[in-house]
């Protein structure tokens, strides 16, 4: 039940959000603002309801230490 209220909770401010913003800018014509808008706010989203629902989100930092760990072998070697 409560993973439900959370992924309501998160549509319903995500609607307000939108509500309030996308207007704005569609007066403005402020189009590429709009598109990263939309982007970021539908990841957010999607990412927000998937995790609300339990899926298992990998964390960022874990794809950046995993693509710098090689680099960090080079540099410990190169300052011993």
């Amino acid at each position: 039940m409560q993973d439900i209220a959370v992924a309501l909770f998160v549509a319903v401010f995500s609607i307000i959000l939108c509500l309030i913003e996308i207007p704005d800018l569609s007066k403005k014509k402020m189009h590429r603002e709009l598109g990263a808008f939309v982007v970021l706010v539908g990841l957010g989203i999607l990412l927000a309801l998937l995790k609300s629902l339990g899926w298992n989100i990998p964390n960022p930092s874990d794809l950046i230490a995993w693509t710098y760990s090689p680099v960090e072998g080079i540099i410990k070697s190169l300052l011993e």
